[in-house]
């Protein structure tokens, strides 16, 4: 080899950029493991900064609660994954899921538990009441223990609200609900059998004088026979007062039961009448009788000017949602049968509404929210005044057809109906709230939500709430969100059909995202944000009821041995 040769030798470069390549390599491990350890302190001081401040959360269930996790991010919140021993990427190391982490992704859940440990949650999130109890630990979870008169449930809201009417009967009108039957024994029937057979009578004297001319319904070339119509007026007299023996027989007068029920099908079906003589002194007479039977019915009980005139009831399974098993009938028989056919499952019997508002001929519902919440000193609801959701059925409203694409609003029914019963309608049967007041004011009559219909709304759920305080676990921490379904009538009186417990929070549709959205958002800042201080914004939720907790009792000296 020549010494003095400028020249390298070819084995002499490889081994340069073999150790050009080894230095590379080396710098960026180094890079990579200063990066890694970079990323590491950082998550761990987030984690610090959770469990220093009380921000850890846990979410069981995971159904609709995608906002839940971005309004708890934005506070600092960060999850620890349900389960995680079923978690196979909180058993990846950490190497590895740096690979793939992203702000708020699963492979991040899965660090920040594995940094958690067995650090329990803050703040739970669970969809089923059954792990209530399994929870009672948790600081805040989002589910209340409702003992007795479960006002979520069909029977157990029908049970409050009868115990309440019977304990403030001059509050009787604070809770619009259609008259209700738990249908859990025959004594219970026997109920509803008294209120279903009142119905045909009191239906028949306000069909007729609803009309501006009664004297209409009476003619010497009429075929019923005025027999039914004394018998109608002798039983609404007799209930009146409080005389009901006569209904509550089974065999009495069954056949005039029959009769009055055929002499009111003739009249609202076939434009039936009365047969009378020509003395025009009776007729004057029997039409003021039958107006002040009117008169008197609407005073005692005014809202049967909502029941209209074919008797029509719908039986619910008390249990279940999302519209499933709902019966309609006007025929007492085929109710009672239904019944018997499904004895092991708890039903109730609802009177319908017959007058409800309609958009479009078409019959609606609305879903409105409210927020039951439990601190250290105070229950307290809210209402959200904003986010609703308008729920149309498919086929215009129909008395003569009971099919549930024209009277089961419920989303979960009309999904499977792709068709709408106007062109003004939209395909998915929803509006916003702020869309149904814009139909309000094509009428001039859009200040009667502001005005009228919510604050009965509001007034409803007040008294129920007032209704189930001594039937709620007073335990500081708890909240519940609540989904209520509300009917209009024609007269724009708001009527409570049922409470939803878990009230879905998927979007089903851009109004369904965007109200969803909203009530989610604002739901945390109430258990969030005010729960921590009293003047933080709660959004669009408006407090409606405050009472404080009991003081707890004191305790006997002579019963400390127990502790």
């Amino acid at each position: 080899m020549d010494l003095n040769s400028n020249k390298s030798p070819k084995k002499y470069k490889y081994v340069k950029k073999f150790v050009r390549r080894k230095s590379a390599v080396a710098a960026d491990a180094a890079a990579t493991t200063d990066e890694f350890k970079q990323k590491m302190r950082y998550y761990k001081r987030r984690v610090e900064y959770a469990i220093a401040r009380g921000k850890v959360y846990r979410v069981i269930g995971n159904v609709g609660i995608g906002r839940i996790r971005l309004e708890l991010h934005k506070r600092g919140f960060i999850e620890v994954v349900s389960n995680n021993w079923e978690n196979t990427l909180v058993a990846l190391p950490e190497s590895e899921l740096f690979l793939k982490i992203s702000p708020n992704n699963e492979y991040e859940r899965a660090l920040l538990t594995k940094l958690l440990g067995e650090r329990e949650p803050d703040f739970l999130w669970i969809n089923r009441t059954s792990s209530f109890n399994v929870y009672q630990y948790v600081p805040i979870m989002n589910k209340i223990n409702i003992m007795t008169c479960n006002f979520v449930v069909k029977d157990g809201l029908c049970e409050l609200i009868d115990r309440f009417r019977s304990n403030y009967p001059q509050r009787i009108t604070e809770i619009n609900h259609p008259r209700t039957f738990s249908v859990t024994s025959e004594n219970y029937f026997q109920r509803f059998r008294v209120d279903y057979r009142l119905t045909i009578a009191t239906s028949t004297i306000l069909f007729i004088s609803y009309k501006k001319d009664p004297g209409n319904f009476f003619g010497t070339d009429g075929e019923l026979s005025l027999a039914s119509l004394d018998f109608a007026l002798n039983v609404i007299e007799k209930f009146l007062k409080r005389k009901s023996i006569l209904i509550n027989n089974e065999d009495s007068d069954s056949v005039q039961w029959d009769e009055l029920s055929k002499v009111l099908n003739s009249l609202v079906e076939e434009n039936g009448k009365f047969k009378i003589g020509e003395d025009p002194i009776f007729l004057e007479t029997i039409t003021t009788k039958v107006k002040n039977a009117s008169e008197s019915i609407l005073k005692e009980w005014p809202w049967r000017k909502h029941d209209g005139y074919t008797n029509v009831w719908l039986i619910k399974p008390a249990r279940t949602g999302e519209g499933a098993g709902i019966f309609l009938s006007r025929d007492e028989t085929a109710i009672r049968d239904f019944i018997l056919r499904h004895k092991y499952k708890p039903f109730v019997i609802q009177k319908y509404l017959e007058r409800p508002l309609l958009c479009y001929r078409t019959k609606f519902d609305f879903r409105h929210y409210f927020l039951v919440t439990i601190d250290n000193n105070y229950l307290r609801a809210w209402s959200h005044s904003t986010a609703c959701t308008i729920k149309f059925a498919s086929e215009p409203f129909s008395l003569k057809d009971f099919s549930e694409a024209r009277h089961i609003t419920n989303t979960a029914v009309q999904m499977k109906f792709a068709k709408v019963s106007h062109p003004y309608l939209p395909q998915h049967h929803m509006w916003s709230l702020g869309a149904f007041i814009l139909y309000l004011n094509s009428s001039d009559k859009g200040y009667l939500w502001k005005d009228y219909i919510y604050p009965r709304m509001v007034r409803t759920i007040q008294t129920i709430v007032e209704a189930s305080m001594e039937n709620i676990e007073l335990k500081p921490g708890r909240f519940e969100l609540f989904g209520c379904d509300w009917m209009l009538t024609n007269d724009f009186k708001p009527y409570l059909l049922e409470i939803n417990r878990c009230p879905s929070l998927e979007y089903y549709s851009p109004v369904s995202e965007i109200v969803v959205g909203k009530v989610t958002e604002d739901l945390v800042k109430v258990t969030v944000d005010y729960l921590k201080d009293k003047t933080a914004s709660t959004g669009d939720f408006e407090l409606i009821f405050k009472r404080r907790l009991p003081e707890p009792p004191e305790k006997d000296e002579d019963d400390e041995w127990l502790m």
